[in-house]
């Protein structure tokens, strides 16, 4: 659509994923776009086997200012930038959002490719340090985030893919750091990245992904003793998430005076538990701060077992004026409910039980929180900041371009599949 245009890689399909990564990519493409920049998305198209650890191919989808345009293989959209390039574009920044289920090798092709673009490195979660992503040690618990040590990682199931897959990414950025800025959506996930790679210090900054002025003053009202408490979890049913300790929330105090209600863009129903389908669209990247709004929720439960990088989540129940219960592992959602007072930080599960045991304290706290509270944000903005910096390091664009053999019958395939 435009003289300029960024590129974006990934393992996420935006136009049909619901995730937070998705959320980012619609709406950075929107910003763009916003701001007379078109918008190229990349997303792995691949397939896996022997556990993961053989990658027999690694295509990508190509979406291009919201548009889905095919399956092609790199050396395809490498020519199609040359093209573009003599055609009088400019290729102004290179953002790798996730590595994850792509090849590094074929992703090494693209950025040399175009030697002299700016890179930008955006920390969704802990995979850039460690490929347990979460950091959960074996998927079960926190590992604590300082960096690798012997006494914690030895016995974890991560190791030995860390081992192989690590190196390969780090070999990259170092061998483009002089154009690499690594973006943090909070403060806290910036620290703990520099934890397992302190040579990247001054490499990296905090971008929130939202930003937001006004506040917003319904959903106020203070709950009477005797008045149902409208809890509520918000996304996938995923442990890291907290799933498991919202179950049993559920089963042990569903009789007690609650109503606790599922929030998601699933199809699917849970025993004991209202359900609410709900997810964000183009049209709408604020599609769950109105539904919370709609319920007048007073709750919500962001249990998160790991720490969170930003939590769409947290900015959502803040705008709706829910109460949120966190706890002190849970990264940004910890540090945002710290900063403005708005819900309570626990130190473990048997605090959480034990406060929901407790009905009349808990809507002491709820009303005392809406008694003091300003509102929160009244609405979400996407934060421009990173279409600022974009333009701050565009320079002329070279495409160097060495063409490769075409596997026609897996594109031929990949397309009839992918067909929209």
């Amino acid at each position: 659509m435009y003289k300029d245009y960024v590129i974006a890689v990934s393992f996420v399909d935006y136009l049909a994923d619901k995730s937070g990564v998705a959320k980012v990519l619609m709406a950075h493409q929107q910003m763009y776009n916003a701001n007379g920049i078109s918008y190229v998305d990349l997303f792995s198209v691949k397939k896996n086997v022997c556990h993961d650890r053989i990658m027999l191919f690694c295509k990508f989808g190509l979406i291009i200012d919201g548009e889905f345009k095919g399956i092609f293989q790199m050396s395809q959209i490498i020519h199609m930038l040359y093209r573009w390039e003599k055609d009088g574009h400019r290729l102004l920044d290179i953002h790798l959002h996730h590595l994850i289920y792509t090849n590094i090798n074929v992703v090494k092709e693209l950025l040399k490719a175009c030697p002299d673009t700016p890179i930008k490195i955006y920390l969704h979660d802990y995979y850039n340090a460690c490929t347990g992503y979460t950091l959960m040690k074996n998927k079960e618990s926190y590992c604590g985030g300082r960096g690798f040590a012997d006494e914690t990682c030895a016995d974890c199931q991560f190791k030995a893919v860390n081992k192989r897959v690590q190196p390969l990414i780090h070999q990259i950025y170092k061998e483009n750091i002089k154009r690499i800025t690594f973006v943090s959506p909070s403060q806290a996930t910036k620290e703990i990245f520099l934890n397992f790679h302190s040579e990247y210090a001054d490499n990296a900054i905090v971008i929130p992904h939202q930003k937001y002025t006004k506040h917003y003053k319904n959903n106020l009202d203070l709950l009477s003793e005797d008045e149902t408490i409208k809890v509520a979890f918000l996304g996938m049913p995923m442990k890291h998430k907290g799933w498991d300790v919202w179950k049993e929330l559920v089963n042990q105090f569903s009789s007690c005076g609650y109503e606790f209600t599922v929030f998601n863009s699933s199809d699917d129903d849970y025993e004991g538990m209202k359900k609410v389908k709900i997810g964000f669209s183009k049209e709408n990247l604020n599609a769950m701060t109105d539904a919370l709004r709609k319920y007048k929720v007073h709750v919500v439960l962001l249990w998160a077992i790991w720490p969170e990088t930003y939590s769409y989540t947290c900015f959502e129940a803040f705008s709706a004026n829910a109460f949120i219960i966190t706890n002190k592992i849970s990264g940004n959602i910890a540090d945002v409910v710290k900063k403005n007072g708005n819900g309570i930080v626990l130190t473990s599960e048997e605090e959480l039980r034990h406060l929901f045991a407790d009905k009349k304290e808990l809507c002491r706290m709820i009303n005392d929180f809406r008694a003091k509270s300003v509102g929160g944000p009244d609405g979400l903005e996407e934060n421009d900041e990173i279409v600022r910096l974009t333009l701050q390091g565009a320079a002329e664009s070279v495409i160097n371009d060495s063409s490769k053999p075409i596997n026609l019958p897996l594109l031929w395939i990949l397309n009839k599949i992918y067909r929209r």
